[in-house]
């Protein structure tokens, strides 16, 4: 199924630098601020987007010859400071961005999760009572 005009709009801001959530307001949809911004990242989870996402990006990666290794590899010498005209926030964003690709934010996540709401989880599961009442 083919992206209609808004989504292909998005998709091109994305393509262009765009945050989600301006991507999806520039693109004419009406939601604004958080509600935009939920909305653009459910955008991104339909199927036909996100081939049609991954489609452009092949499209723009071989038109520009930039491959995933020298988008990697650039990042890395940006946050070691490598480069000849880096700065502590451009090495911060580096970092920030090699631990979002390799998936440390994901686990970061899941480690926050709320204790106690696991510990109620655990109780409800099981059969017998953690306490024994009076009667037994």
């Amino acid at each position: 199924m083919a992206l209609n005009a808004r989504q292909q709009l998005f998709m091109n801001n994305l393509l262009a630098g765009m945050s989600q959530k301006d991507a999806y307001e520039k693109a004419g949809y009406k939601a604004r601020g958080n509600v935009a911004k939920v909305n653009a990242s459910q955008l991104l989870t339909k199927p036909n987007f996100k081939k049609a996402y991954k489609r452009e990006q092949a499209k723009i990666a071989k038109r520009t010859n930039v491959t995933h290794d020298m988008i990697t590899a650039g990042l890395l010498k940006e946050a070691r400071g490598n480069g000849a005209d880096t700065t502590t926030a451009g090495r911060n964003m580096a970092w920030n961005y090699l631990a979002k690709h390799k998936g440390y934010y994901e686990l970061d996540n899941k480690q926050k999760a709320d204790p106690i709401a696991q510990v109620l989880k655990e109780i409800a599961g099981r059969s017998a009572p953690l306490v024994k009442d009076e009667n037994g």
